[in-house]
């Protein structure tokens, strides 16, 4: 029984492994994004018919989607969850909504309450020189990037020595986290900072995807990845943009993170 038990397992991985998603439809494409529940929880569907899901007592990674009627599955070998889609995506004022399972979701790139489920931050004492650094950077990279910084960590007992150089880690109030390079240029609180790695220049890559796209098409158009300047993104996160053709043609484009040096890849759906 043992040995039938295990062949089974086996054919069940096989079959999660090479079973192909169906991208999304153009009338699902409004189930794509990620979003979240209050308590953190979310579900991420991608439009090439991948899933992620996280609840609080099972996670998926890259998961095949199963979109039918009034539900929503995702499977990846044994792994298996099912929604009730309880209320389709909705457009309301402040964003969209799904309700799967009763359960409120809101598009993640929407402002929303899961910054209440971080824990507060704890800044070091704002007398050492560490917690004024901590103090700068957060101030500074919100200034600069339009991102709400939840929290900076620096090393305790780093010292105001000219040219000092250290690494902070910064999280953002999505739980995005980036290590930030400091260096003191006067040897007192005078600061420089740059993000290590992983930190996208919206602005950039939608003029890029921008340019490209009117060289394949001939048609002008306007590119949105959400209205922010940057993005804490690292190797494999997966986001959405738009684009907007002059002729009044709107096309999803799903973009994946390569590497954390910044490069990306592109694709539009029809």
């Amino acid at each position: 029984m043992s040995r039938r038990f295990t062949v089974l397992i086996a054919a069940l991985i096989l079959w999660g492994c090479t079973h192909k998603p169906t991208p999304l439809s153009p009338d699902q494409t409004v189930y794509a994004g990620r979003w979240t529940a209050a308590d953190g929880t979310y579900i991420h569907i991608y439009l090439d018919g991948v899933a992620d899901l996280k609840t609080s007592l099972q996670e998926i990674k890259g998961g095949n989607l199963q979109l039918q009627g009034q539900k929503i599955t995702i499977v990846k070998g044994w792994q298996k969850q099912t929604y009730q889609i309880t209320q389709p995506p909705q457009q309301a004022a402040k964003g969209w909504t799904m309700i799967l399972n009763g359960i409120p979701y809101r598009r993640a790139n929407e402002e929303w309450a899961i910054v209440a489920t971080l824990p507060p931050h704890r800044f070091q004492d704002p007398n050492t020189y560490a917690g004024k650094v901590e103090r700068l950077v957060k101030q500074g990279f919100e200034e600069q990037t339009k991102i709400a910084v939840h929290g900076v960590t620096c090393p305790i007992a780093v010292e105001p020595k000219l040219g000092n150089e250290f690494s902070c880690r910064l999280t953002a109030t999505d739980n995005s986290a980036i290590d930030v390079v400091v260096t003191s240029t006067d040897g007192g609180e005078n600061i420089a900072w740059r993000a290590k790695e992983g930190l996208l220049s919206l602005s950039t890559l939608e003029r890029g995807i921008q340019d490209n796209l009117q060289h394949q098409t001939g048609q002008a158009n306007q590119v949105s990845c959400g209205g922010q300047l940057f993005k804490i993104a690292s190797q494999g996160d997966k986001f959405l943009c738009q684009s907007l053709f002059a002729d009044g043609q709107k096309k999803q484009i799903e973009v994946t993170v390569v590497d954390n040096k910044g490069t990306v890849r592109w694709a539009i759906y029809e």
